[in-house]
């Protein structure tokens, strides 16, 4: 069975690691600290034409993360097509195809009882 390369790239669940350098338990306080910090340093986006770049957000989604890890419930009044969803039920077009997000991406059971209880609440709405 061939290896996915996220897989060679993720560090697995549970697994245990070294912090000796105090440079690294350093950065990894900082990531802690400040989840945009993380985005930037280690977060890469597949571009069309560019490949693997880091991510370097505008000053927009810089502004929804710090909210996001600030306060306990954000509002945003954005746009359509700026890179978020409404649950695993959204709509996606994938090869000339309508499915759902959450087909695309291997749920754990915890995903799945958020994304159901996503979908209930919106049905009540």
């Amino acid at each position: 069975m061939p290896k996915n390369i996220v897989d060679e790239a993720v560090k697995r669940p549970n697994s245990k690691d070294n912090y000796n350098n105090e440079k690294n338990l350093l950065e990894l306080m900082e990531c802690v600290e400040s989840p945009l910090y993380f985005m930037k340093n280690f977060m890469k986006i597949q571009h069309a034409t560019k490949g693997s770049v880091k991510f370097d957000p505008f000053p927009f989604q810089e502004r929804i993360v710090n909210a996001f890890a600030t306060h306990r419930n954000v509002v945003c009044l954005c746009g359509r097509q700026l890179g978020k969803s409404l649950s695993f039920k959204t709509k996606v077009l994938a090869d000339d195809v309508k499915v759902e997000i959450g087909s695309l991406v291997p749920q754990t059971f915890h995903m799945r009882l958020v994304s159901f209880l996503e979908n209930l609440l919106l049905k009540l709405i």
